[in-house]
């Protein structure tokens, strides 16, 4: 399975370089497998607690948006560190849910920002990085399109 686009956006404090985010972490599939059981058995939403060797725990918090749209929270304990939306392109209205879900949290995603995730291929996943620690996260850098791969091919796009 290939991986599926990805866009990376900061909203933090200025960041003394342009954005880059963390190298991916080497994985032989068991994060894609661990979400995919995820979410087979917990359709709509799901918390999974991610240690990957010295790295801190990374917790996630995936909900459903509709049938064919998702978001997740990246943090580290309750201090949320990134979000990621999840759009397949299947239903346009399910995209709509994930915007209305992200207007209720206090992250300042633009209308910019989010234009520039609607006009991108589907299927896509876009992360927010809320915190500069968050950036430099190879835990996070390799769990959102491992989350993605695994979210989308339960959907048959991938």
């Amino acid at each position: 399975m290939g991986l599926v686009q990805g866009l990376n956006f900061y909203l933090g404090p200025q960041l003394p370089g342009p954005l880059r985010p963390a190298k991916m972490l080497d994985d032989d599939g068991s994060l894609c497998q661990m979400f995919r059981g995820a979410i087979l058995k917990s359709q709509d939403l799901f918390t999974v607690h991610l240690k990957v060797a010295q790295h801190p725990e990374v917790v996630c918090s995936f909900i459903k948006c509709g049938q064919t749209a998702g978001l997740a929270h990246w943090g580290y304990g309750e201090a949320t560190q990134a979000v990621t939306a999840y759009l397949c392109g299947l239903d346009k209205q399910d995209e709509g849910l994930v915007a209305s879900t992200l207007a209720t949290k206090p992250f300042p995603i633009t209308l910019h920002l989010w234009q520039q995730v609607l006009a991108a291929k589907r299927p896509i996943y876009a992360t927010f990085y809320v915190t500069p620690a968050s950036v430099d996260d190879r835990v996070i850098a390799t769990a959102a399109p491992g989350l993605a791969n695994s979210f989308f091919s339960t959907l048959g796009v991938t």
